[in-house]
């Protein structure tokens, strides 16, 4: 499942997971039907994500004829080297945010290794198009 949100943000998926992150639980805990019925509607979170798999061919190896499919994977979209896709991974960032906050019922955000949250205290400098400062709002 943590391929599916790209490579970029299985990292994160993972670290989410291990911190009690995941689909809700049921008021009852000895529903299952109430438990599977909550799985189900999570995991429409995975709606629209993509993997990358591979299937090969071989033959049984005791010569009896057989052919076997021998399937690879799954890797994350954007994973293979020179094949990154910026776009998907930013899709999948924006769905694991979404699910996150819908899990926790809070803002979620996402931090990488050795990226930093942006903090709070002092507004971003600004530029117009032409490489001027601004300060306050902006012209336009």
């Amino acid at each position: 499942m943590a391929a599916a949100f790209g490579h970029a943000n299985s990292k994160a998926f993972r670290q989410w997971i291990v911190k009690g992150g995941g689909p809700p639980r049921p008021e009852d805990k000895n529903d299952q039907m109430a438990e599977l019925e909550l799985i189900e509607e999570w995991l429409g979170w995975l709606e629209g994500l993509e993997l990358i798999g591979s299937i090969r061919h071989a033959e049984d190896s005791s010569g009896n004829g057989k052919m076997w499919a021998r399937f690879g994977g799954p890797m994350a979209k954007g994973s293979l080297p020179g094949q990154r896709d910026e776009e998907y991974q930013a899709f999948g960032r924006g769905k694991l945010r979404a699910m996150i906050a819908a899990a926790e019922g809070t803002e979620a955000t996402l931090t990488t290794a050795g990226r930093q949250p942006v903090p709070d205290d002092k507004p971003a400098e600004r530029f117009t198009a032409e490489g001027e400062e601004v300060d306050g709002e902006l012209p336009f």
